[in-house]
C-alpha cells in the first residue's frame, strides 16, 4: 500500500468515528427524552385515576404557605386534610397560587371537606354553611 492510500483510509476512519460518536449520543439522548415524556404522561394518568377514585370526608388541618422559601411562598400553597375515618389519613395537596386564588381565599382551618368517588373535585363547607367545589390538584384532563 502506498502512503496516499493509507492516509485516505486513515482520514475516512477518523471521519466515520467523528460522525458516529455524536450521532450515537444524539440517538441515546432522543430515546431518553421520548421515554421520559412517555413515563411522565403515564404517571400523570395513574395519578389522575388514583385521585378521582379517592373517597374521603374530613377537615382542613393545616394551610401550608412555605415561609422557608420565597419562591415557594409566592407561587404555591398546600392543604393538609385529616380524614374522619378510623385510620385518620393525612392527605396533602399542593396548588399554584395564580390558578387557585379563590380556593386560598375561601379555605380555613377546620373547614369540612368531602370528596366523592369518581370525581375530580371536592366540596369545602365553611363554618357558616356555605359550600363551594374546587378541583383536586393535577386533574386538568
Amino acid at each position: 500500500m502506498t502512503k496516499t492510500k493509507v492516509r485516505k483510509i486513515l482520514f475516512c476512519g477518523i471521519g466515520i468515528v467523528l460522525i458516529c460518536i455524536p450521532l450515537y449520543y444524539l440517538g441515546f439522548g432522543a430515546v431518553y427524552c421520548f421515554s421520559m415524556k412517555k413515563a411522565n404522561k403515564e404517571a400523570i394518568e395513574v395519578s389522575y385515576l388514583e385521585q378521582t377514585n379517592d373517597i374521603y370526608s374530613g377537615k382542613i388541618k393545616k394551610i401550608l404557605r412555605y415561609e422557608y422559601d420565597e419562591y415557594m411562598n409566592q407561587n404555591f400553597f398546600g392543604l393538609d386534610i385529616l380524614t374522619n375515618d378510623s385510620t385518620e389519613i393525612l392527605i396533602s395537596y399542593q396548588y399554584p397560587i395564580k390558578l387557585n386564588e379563590n380556593l386560598l381565599e375561601f379555605v380555613e382551618i377546620g373547614q369540612k371537606i368531602k370528596k366523592a368517588k369518581g370525581k375530580d373535585h371536592f366540596e369545602l363547607t365553611s363554618k357558616n354553611g356555605i359550600s363551594k367545589t374546587f378541583k383536586v390538584p393535577n386533574c386538568e384532563k
